[in-house]
């Protein structure tokens, strides 16, 4: 296993990640995953390849230790994925993550606090950000 997770027995986010194509946009979302998961805030991580390749599949279930990896051999969908992911996490909140992202440092308490600090909000959104550092999408 080349990429070991952090995972909790009873986690508050549940981090839902889609997979499909790209092994090596897989192992860079679950790499970032386990160096800024932040330590206290309890967490697991779901993985469903959706559709997804053999490459994809086997990286998934070979190289990642400490996340609950799902497979469909359909591509459910965006909705569909995380609804599938959905009815299997643990988590009080639900973290929707496609393998494309990369985390960063600090990323995960200020969403966390938001939804603490506004109990009646549905959702939040982080600041998402292109590799050149442009702004893609913010809150």
């Amino acid at each position: 296993m080349s990429i070991t997770l952090r995972t909790s027995p009873e986690p508050r986010v549940s981090v839902l990640v889609l997979t499909q194509k790209d092994p090596g946009l897989l192992r860079g979302c679950l790499r970032s995953l386990a160096q800024h998961l932040p330590a206290d805030i309890a967490a697991e991580v779901l993985v469903l390849c959706n559709g997804a390749t053999p490459e994809v599949v086997a990286v998934a279930q070979r190289e990642v230790a400490g996340a609950r990896v799902f497979v469909s051999t359909v591509n459910l969908g965006f909705g569909g994925g995380n609804d599938r992911l959905a009815r299997e996490a643990r988590g009080e909140l639900l973290l929707l993550l496609n393998d494309d992202a990369e985390v960063e440092a600090g990323w995960l308490e200020p969403l966390v606090q938001t939804l603490d600090e506004h109990p009646r909000a549905a959702a939040v959104g982080s600041r998402i950000l292109f590799p050149d550092g442009r702004v893609q999408e913010a809150g």
